[in-house]
């Protein structure tokens, strides 16, 4: 296959694009460009590429774009710049659009903080970080709109705010809406009314597997980690634990189908309304340090050593952290007795 190079002034000297074949172009943007520019000059199919550093920027996507920063700790779309969300998905935008390797900041949206999904989009949002977005209303840190089927996979939703749908809001519509969730940790958000991890809204088929929610909270004594209302779907091999201002999963008017999760210590109740499992258990999950959001589970942790589910929750074993018991200092004497 035919290579070659041709420049895209993106600011000068700055920014190069490496066309790959007659079809799809890759834009690197580095430190100082616009990745606004690299979208408005990119077409579907085609990669924008962004370089480590902090983009302070309010970014508006194109269908079948792929939208790729060097991983979340070095690159950073920052939005507070404006009162507006940080990264808009436009309508229908195609399962080929792509938004990976990034972090999301300081997003502050009506409908939406760090991410906008509208109507009948269905991106995938992979290896992500959404942290400290607002919104006004849904979705602190991911809003989907009416009839979208995204894709939401292998991120970390933390510290965000809303009314309803702090970390993720899905809001369903006329159309079937095939919602995934998975391998995502939802920690320490926070919701003024309902769903202070994820709410599920009027949705026709989410399948939410293998993702962590833990110590969010919730205002209005609804779901405060889970809440699901007049939806079908299943919730599988997740841990929901240590949610406050409400129940851990709570699901109303719903079909919900449970099977292989660990819901243990939410204070309002662990869980309400969902078809509850035999392989379900409720026990100490022993993250490695629940303070920091750091999900990884201890080495005697339930979750990490399941026969029947394998793997609970999002992340693997990551300490050797073990179980600890109350002992007597009679019972340590004797054993040098």
């Amino acid at each position: 296959m035919k290579r070659h190079l041709r420049a895209l002034l993106l600011i000068p000297a700055l920014s190069l694009a490496l066309v790959a074949s007659a079809s799809a172009t890759t834009y690197l943007v580095s430190a100082g460009s616009s990745v606004q520019t690299a979208i408005n000059a990119a077409s579907g199919g085609d990669v924008v590429r962004i370089q480590a550093g902090t983009f302070s920027e309010n970014i508006q996507m194109k269908s079948g774009v792929v939208l790729r920063g060097a991983g979340p700790e070095f690159t950073i779309i920052d939005g507070s710049l404006t009162n507006d969300v940080t990264i808009y998905v436009p309508a229908n935008a195609s399962g080929s659009t792509r938004i990976e390797g990034l972090s999301i900041i300081g997003g502050d949206g009506y409908y939406g903080g760090g991410i906008k999904v509208t109507s009948g989009g269905s991106p995938v949002i992979s290896n992500c970080v959404i942290r400290g977005n607002n919104s006004g209303n849904y979705g602190g840190g991911i809003y989907v709109g009416n009839s979208s089927s995204p894709t939401i996979e292998f991120c970390t939703i933390i510290g965000n705010t809303a009314q309803d749908g702090a970390g993720i809001y899905v809001q369903g519509g006329s159309a079937q809406t095939n919602v995934v969730i998975r391998f995502s940790v939802i920690c320490s958000n926070q919701a003024a009314i309902a769903g202070g991890g994820i709410n599920i809204s009027g949705v026709e088929g989410v399948t939410i597997s293998n993702c962590s929610v833990v110590s969010n909270t919730a205002g209005g004594s609804y779901g405060a980690g889970v809440n699901f209302s007049n939806s079908l779907g299943s919730i599988t091999n997740c841990i929901v634990a240590f949610n406050s201002g409400g129940m851990g999963v709570l699901a109303t008017n719903s079909w919900i189908d449970s099977g292989c999760n660990d819901i243990y210590g939410n204070n309002d109740g662990n869980h309400s309304g969902i078809n509850a499992s035999e392989s379900d258990i409720s026990a100490d999950p022993q993250f490695c340090a629940l303070a920091e959001c750091d999900l990884t589970l201890g080495g005697e942790s339930p979750a990490a050593t399941n026969a029947e589910c394998g793997l609970i929750g999002a992340l693997p074993v990551g300490c050797a952290l073990t179980r600890t018991e109350a002992t007597s200092w009679g019972s340590v004497k004797s054993i040098f007795r």
